[in-house]
């Protein structure tokens, strides 16, 4: 454990190393430009938990030992913020071509969807989620100065992140898009049909949810 420690601290002094100036390209003329935040929650060693955290867990009483019941949380974790900025060839696409397991086109040939080029990446457990955003914002800005691509933001809907998005994009001058990822839509989505008049486990939904 203690080499796998040591491991780990020797390899992350060399993340900001990784992206020079030199390497990061800047957008071809036809790219998109896409940034994404999301949080994930890390566990923590007890003594390194924030105190409003630690003070949580010393309270904590949880029905079950083996693990969690429904709406329990462990107060183990802190979270990081990551983001990543790429650039992408926009291509059209329908409905069925994201949702079918196998989308084709008209000929009949599988289609393939676009790719992420010339990603960059940062992540931290101890700067702030406004911070992180803050550097996204500024990587963003360095590839496309003169904001002539079309800038746009995939989040999962947490109103915090939506908050430091949409303010650092109005002081820049950015028209930002925003896009909720599909997954996290569809949770809200089955919360709703799993309403209390159809109690989550039975087959029939309520047309009224």
């Amino acid at each position: 454990k203690r080499q796998v420690e040591q491991l780990v601290r020797r390899a992350a002094q060399d993340v900001d190393r990784f992206y020079p100036d030199a390497t990061r390209p800047k957008l071809t003329t036809d790219q998109a430009l896409i940034l994404s935040v999301d949080g994930k929650g890390i566990v923590m060693r007890t003594q390194d938990l924030r105190p409003s955290t630690a003070a949580k867990q010393a309270k904590a009483d949880h029905n079950l030992q083996s693990r969690l019941s429904p709406g329990e949380k462990s107060h183990r974790k802190r979270m990081a913020e990551v983001g990543a900025v790429y650039g992408i060839d926009p291509v059209v696409r329908i409905p069925s071509d994201i949702l079918h397991a196998k989308p084709v086109d008209p000929t009949g040939t599988k289609k393939s969807g676009p790719k992420a080029v010339n990603q960059w990446l940062v992540a931290s457990v101890a700067d702030s989620m406004g911070d992180v955003i803050y550097q996204v914002l500024e990587e963003a800005e360095r590839r496309d100065p003169k904001h002539e691509r079309p800038w746009v933001a995939l989040v999962d809907g947490n109103h915090a992140q939506l908050s430091y998005l949409q303010e650092e994009a109005t002081a820049r001058g950015i028209n930002l898009q925003v896009f909720l990822d599909f997954i996290h839509v569809l949770e809200c989505l089955w919360k709703a049909a799993w309403c209390s008049f159809c109690p989550p486990g039975t087959r029939r939904r309520n047309p009224g949810c």
